[in-house]
Order: structure tokens, then C-alpha cells, then sequence
């Protein structure tokens, strides 16, 4: 068994995340353990989750993807949180989540994952959604722990 870091930062929305090979290994993963706005790093107060940079919201006025909370990247600055999860060598793994953005800020927004040795960046455009209508966009991040 090893440690995995997941971590996902920037200006973004963040809906529900799951490390899909069975069962779920993501603690929190639809944010509704903590307690709410304004969560400034360094801080362990989101259940499962650590807020490593800036200043994180879960949000209840938003059209959630699972549960009653979303996740703002972005409260008063730019945040990231990360958790670690343990794998098992060689197996794949599949990180998913659904990712929005802030529609009182149209335009587009782009976080940055990682999970294991893989890192990607994601981009989704705000513009046209509402808080009932965020638009959420599944996202995939796939490796292999070696």
C-alpha cells in the first residue's frame, strides 16, 4: 500500500470528486463535511481534505453534482486542497470529478490535478450558466501507480 497525493488548485469549481477502483478511496469526495465559507490555508477543517494554499468556500447556492455542496477554488483568493489516499502498486487508478465555474464570472477557468504521476489541467467556460444551471463537466484523470 502507498500514499497518494491528490491535489487539485486554482481558480475553479470543484463539484465531486471519487477515485474509482472499488470502493471509493476519496474521503469527502462531494464536500459536505466542514464547516462552509471562507476556509483559509493552511487548514484540515474540510473533513478529508487539505486546504494547502489560498482560501476555499463550500457552497450551498450552487447546483450541486451529488449532495448539497459545491466547492469554490476561489473564495476570497486562490485556493487548492489535496488529500492523501492509499493505492496499491500497479494498479489503475481513475480519478473523476465534475467541474463547473463561478457564473457571476463568465469566461473560462482552468484548474490544475494531480493525482499519483499523472497532472492534468482542466478548462471550463462559465459563460451562459446560472447557479441552477452551472453546467457540470465530467472529468477523468487515469494512471497507473507504479
Amino acid at each position: 500500500m502507498h500514499v497518494l497525493g491528490l491535489q487539485l488548485a486554482f481558480p475553479f469549481v470543484l463539484v465531486t470528486a471519487a477515485i474509482s477502483q472499488a470502493p471509493n478511496l476519496v474521503l469527502n469526495g462531494s464536500f459536505e463535511l466542514g464547516p462552509g465559507n471562507n476556509i483559509t490555508a493552511p487548514s484540515l477543517l474540510m473533513n478529508g481534505w487539505f486546504v494547502f494554499t489560498g482560501t476555499i468556500d463550500q457552497v450551498t447556492s450552487w447546483q450541486p453534482s451529488a449532495g448539497a455542496r459545491s466547492l469554490d477554488l476561489n473564495g476570497s483568493s486562490t485556493g487548492g486542497i489535496q488529500q492523501v489516499v492509499a493505492t496499491t502498486p500497479t494498479l489503475p487508478y481513475d480519478l473523476t470529478f465534475k467541474l463547473a465555474g463561478n457564473p457571476d464570472l463568465a469566461g473560462p477557468k482552468s484548474v490544475r490535478v494531480s493525482a499519483g504521476n499523472a497532472v492534468q489541467i482542466f478548462t471550463f467556460d462559465s459563460t451562459g450558466f446560472s447557479y441552477q444551471n452551472m453546467g457540470c463537466d465530467p472529468a477523468p484523470v487515469a494512471w497507473t501507480r507504479g
